[in-house]
């Protein structure tokens, strides 16, 4: 079912300009996705063989499919960067380059022309490598694939070491917004997904160094990474012998990614900041907060609310470094002023462990936010529609409303409602 669900969706074409067909077979294949996943969690044995074997047809028949308009951004930078440009310092529309966009293909098609890079220079450098090879939209797309290969392959220790079954890694492998937003939209995030589960795992194993320096390159790679440092820098090897300067000189190994791009100056955050102060979309916390306050005060409201979220991680939260990375990331998702669907694979990997069915729900609703394009292509203009983030959000509302009243409810203490395992690390069930 999950096979035969993405062989109709790559029949679609661009999917955007068939949103309900792209809603109706993804419902299909989530449908399958989750009594697949629902099996898994229950302690029903799957051979990762069969994982794998559905996991990589599911993602080979859209691999050919035309990919999302980030792309063309992701070629054109990577292509002005091998012919010597420096693309935070020059927008697509900059007259420095128009000689050389009159040739390229993707020009045209960029969206923000007038922005200069927006994405981290980790993940630049990944751009310019991969078109150094004259790679096109499908050699992009199939590097990321084998950045998420490295991600899924990197999850199995972490389930080893809580002793859970390796068959979890379906909880990511067979999720439909995984296919989509990678294999089939060409989304970058696999680069930096890896990265931070690299240093998860380095962490466990107490390599203090390597863990900074996979976590510096996560965060060099998409600003996502960020949020989960202090789960990692806490009650890791804190009072461990070079601690400190291990940490020091793996995040200044990590910045010489920024080297070749400081002839930019302060352009270097220029279309961040302009990314962060002028756009929203599909938010969740922040749309409410925006509407009661007004967009100025509600951003440094959700800024000052996750700041709090992190103090109360780095105080009280649960021993397990990955738990905490989790409730971080989840975090930071229901405060940002724009949540794309591919903004949850920040957290998707971390659901192997803890599998919040509140937030696997919200992968599988979060395809609606793709209907808004019937209007977009009958008017030519970037709408959205605010009632349907009630539908998309409201099963993850639901379910952390259920969470409180239990973990507050009288004669149930917290370790009643979220049990530790062995070396501290929670049972990680359904119902957490």
């Amino acid at each position: 079912m999950v096979v035969a669900a993405w062989a109709g969706v790559a029949r679609l074409g661009p999917v955007v300009e068939h949103p309900i067909a792209l809603v109706s077979l993804y419902a299909t294949a989530f449908g399958a996705y989750a009594w697949a996943t629902r099996s898994v969690l229950r302690g029903r044995p799957w051979p990762l063989g069969w994982i794998a074997v559905v996991a990589v047809a599911a993602r080979l028949l859209v691999l050919p499919s035309p990919a999302s308009d980030d792309m063309h951004r992701y070629l054109w930078e990577g292509r002005i960067q091998n012919a010597g440009f420096n693309p935070y310092a020059l927008a697509p529309s900059a007259p420095e380059l128009a000689e050389f966009a009159a040739g390229d293909p993707d020009h045209p098609a960029i969206n923000h022309p007038g922005w200069s890079a927006i994405y981290p220079p980790w993940t630049m450098l990944w751009h310019r490598g991969v078109t150094a090879a004259d790679g096109g939209a499908t050699a992009m797309k199939a590097s990321f694939l084998v950045a998420e290969l490295v991600l899924v392959l990197l999850l199995l220790p972490l389930l080893a070491r809580r002793r859970l079954p390796p068959a979890r890694i379906i909880v990511y492998a067979w999720n439909p917004l995984a296919i989509l937003a990678v294999a089939l939209e060409g989304h970058h995030e696999p680069i930096a997904g890896a990265l931070l589960l690299g240093a998860l795992v380095l962490a466990d194993r107490g390599h203090v160094f390597g863990s900074a320096l996979a976590l510096g390159a996560a965060v060099l790679s998409k600003g996502f990474a960020l949020a989960a440092a202090p789960a990692l820098l806490v009650r890791q090897g804190a009072r461990a012998p070079g601690a400190a300067w291990k940490r020091t000189a793996a995040l200044a190994v990590c910045a010489l990614a920024v080297l070749p791009f400081l002839d930019a100056g302060p352009r270097l955050v220029a279309s961040l900041r302009d990314f962060g102060g002028e756009l929203h979309y599909n938010d969740s916390l922040h749309a409410l907060a925006s509407a009661v306050a007004g967009p100025g005060p509600a951003r440094a409201l959700m800024a000052a609310l996750w700041i709090t979220l992190a103090v109360w991680v780095v105080r009280r939260a649960p021993p397990d470094r990955l738990h905490r990375a989790a409730i971080l990331l989840a975090g930071l998702l229901l405060v940002l002023p724009t949540v794309h669907p591919w903004y949850l694979l920040a957290l998707l990997p971390l659901l192997c462990v803890v599998p919040w069915p509140g937030w696997i729900a919200l992968s599988g609703t979060m395809v609606l936010s793709y209907l808004p394009h019937l209007e977009i292509q009958a008017t030519g203009r970037w709408v959205e529609w605010h009632l349907l983030k009630l539908v998309i959000y409201a099963p993850l509302l639901v379910w952390l409303i259920v969470v409180c009243l239990r973990r507050n409810a009288p004669g149930i203490s917290r370790d009643a409602a979220a049990p530790d395992g062995p070396s501290g690390t929670p049972h990680a069930r359904p119902s957490t």
